[in-house]
């Protein structure tokens, strides 16, 4: 399948016909997913196909493409599990929302990353009642607070083929780091499983941000979990928050994905539409002062600084108390805005008609950022998801530049570096101190 450079038409007219029609041939060897009408069924489901995730963009490598293919990565992660297995469950369609999702199935860090002693879990071993959510800070800025004053929550993910890799090569402790070159799998064709394929879809890694839903939020507009939420300054259960456990719903998603045309990764990242319309943002509250190029901070008097943070740490204590002794919110809600929008709003149109009226429909892609023509500059150059990195949304604060990545002094964790993950992740190093292959989880390692 491919797409002249530059047609958003033919975009659009390949998802009208792959997505939205079912083929009336059906002896045609077209293995294309489609849209069809169950039997004894009064709604369309889209065709198990799509839970497969293709292992690279077969198609003209321009943004629409790629942007085409992070919904793909969506919908394939984000399709039903099987129990035990792991992997997609093809009985049930993407848009049955019960259930852990593939990539909930997947170890986090902390499963592989273990003190010495202990032995990494095996692949999907991971089996949990329920989630428990502790991490509270982005890479930079600090604690988002939401409408609610609700801290947001985050957790990555790491897929089978990175897993396979990092055991094969005892690169999940210090030790099996020390004199490593890290060279990540992206795809079937790289033999770097003891001369074995690790996978076949290459590395993914995921992250995950989640609210905690309350008074003024409508879970059935969310995909929902239930989970024991706590902080990450201090060991759980003493630093849960009352009451637990909590209903919490997805408000933005990292895909990470690492492909035979694409190795410097694809980065997509998706966000719910409320974000910066409510879960998020005060559209009452004047947004005063306005937004400067200094390190943020916090606002002091009656407004809505936005995307500066109005969390401050426990000056006894020097952590992120989130709740009163009472139950009460200690913060004052953060007032996000947008200053990059979406690559393709007529593609997230499309995708929001085929998810009907399933939670899912009120996603959107931001972007999927990938290395184009220039081999040094990323594309798009900036990219940020408002609820991972609220407060370096480029081009504002004051921007690092455009220049090739890594540039002498660039610092991705400063609040006057622009957001953009390729340029961050560039800077990705072990516990050795070598490059890790844009991948920061090399850096748990014990």
């Amino acid at each position: 399948m491919s797409i002249h450079q530059g047609s958003i038409h033919a975009v659009m007219s390949l998802l009208v016909m792959s997505l939205l029609w079912v083929s009336m041939a059906s002896e045609a060897r077209d293995t294309t997913p489609k849209l069809e009408k169950a039997p004894n069924a009064s709604v369309e489901t889209i065709l198990s196909g799509f839970a497969e995730l293709p292992p690279d963009v077969d198609a003209f490598p321009n943004q629409s493409n790629m942007d085409l293919y992070a919904w793909r990565e969506f919908i394939a992660l984000n399709w039903p599990a099987a129990p035990g297995t792991c992997e997609p469950d093809r009985s049930r369609t993407f848009l049955d929302t019960k259930g852990p999702r593939v990539w909930e199935t997947w170890l986090q860090p902390s499963d592989v990353f273990v003190p010495p002693g202990e032995a990494p879990a095996r692949w999907c071993s991971a089996r949990e009642e329920r989630a428990r959510l502790g991490k509270i800070q982005q890479s930079v800025g600090g604690v988002l607070v939401d409408q609610n004053g609700r801290f947001v929550r985050y957790e990555v993910r790491l897929n089978e083929d990175a897993y396979n890799y990092l055991l094969a090569n005892n690169l999940w402790n210090k030790a099996g780091q020390r004199e490593a070159t890290i060279n990540l799998p992206a795809g079937p064709d790289d033999k770097f499983c003891k001369d074995q394929s690790c996978g076949p879809v290459g590395t993914v890694e995921v992250k995950a941000a989640w609210k905690v839903l309350g008074q003024g939020d409508d879970p059935s507009r969310f995909y929902t979990i239930e989970a024991e939420v706590y902080n990450d300054d201090l060991v759980p259960p003493t630093a849960s928050p009352d009451p637990n456990p909590v209903t919490l719903g997805l408000v933005g998603l990292h895909i990470a994905h690492k492909t035979a045309s694409q190795r410097s990764w694809l980065w997509a990242t998706f966000e719910h539409v409320d974000n910066v319309t409510k879960s998020f943002n005060n559209p009452d509250c004047p947004e005063t002062p306005s937004y400067t190029p200094n390190p943020p901070r916090p606002c002091t008097t009656r407004c809505c600084a936005p995307n500066a943070p109005t969390a401050a740490k426990d000056p006894e204590t020097k952590t992120y108390v989130e709740l009163d002794p009472f139950g009460q919110p200690l913060h004052r809600p953060t007032q996000v805005t947008r200053l990059r929008g979406p690559s393709s709003q007529r593609l997230n149109k499309h995708f929001k008609v085929l998810f009907g009226n399933s939670p899912w429909s009120n996603y959107e892609l931001i972007s999927n950022q990938w290395m184009g023509i220039n081999p040094q500059t990323p594309t798009p150059t900036y990219l940020a998801n408002t609820v991972m990195e609220t407060f370096i949304q480029g081009q504002h604060p004051a921007s690092d530049g455009i220049p090739a990545y890594p540039a002498p002094g660039y610092n991705p964790f400063s609040t006057r570096t622009s957001s953009s993950c390729i340029k961050c992740h560039s800077v990705a190093k072990t516990t050795s101190g070598r490059s890790a292959d844009f991948s920061f989880l090399f850096s748990g390692a014990q």
